[in-house]
């Protein structure tokens, strides 16, 4: 089930901003022109990560053990709209559009 978070435009490059979406707080991200949707919830400390920094050289993996990773939905974008699905979340990268 796909979502309507907001226009595109709303959405700064390089910043994080957390929305509430069917009873699971979201960060959308948008990282050099990609969009990103992140499960606001470590995998290992149970912490928001939203309120996180922003580095282009992590990749969603806990520093300490790589099986610890961020939990991401799929999300596209879709006229000027980002449309996030609201389904199982997925660790695999390559659901991002």
């Amino acid at each position: 089930m796909s979502t309507d978070v907001g226009a595109l435009t709303e959405f700064a490059d390089g910043a994080i901003r957390t929305i509430g979406v069917i009873g699971r707080e979201i960060g959308i991200v948008r990282w050099h022109g990609v969009v990103y949707a992140v499960n606001n919830l470590c995998a290992h400390q149970s912490g928001p990560v939203c309120s996180g920094i922003l580095s282009g050289r992590l990749t969603g993996h806990a520093l300490h053990d790589a099986r610890h990773r961020l939990r991401l939905f799929p999300v596209r974008v879709e006229n000027g709209r980002v449309l996030v699905d609201i389904g199982p979340a997925s660790d695999d990268p390559a659901v991002r559009s």
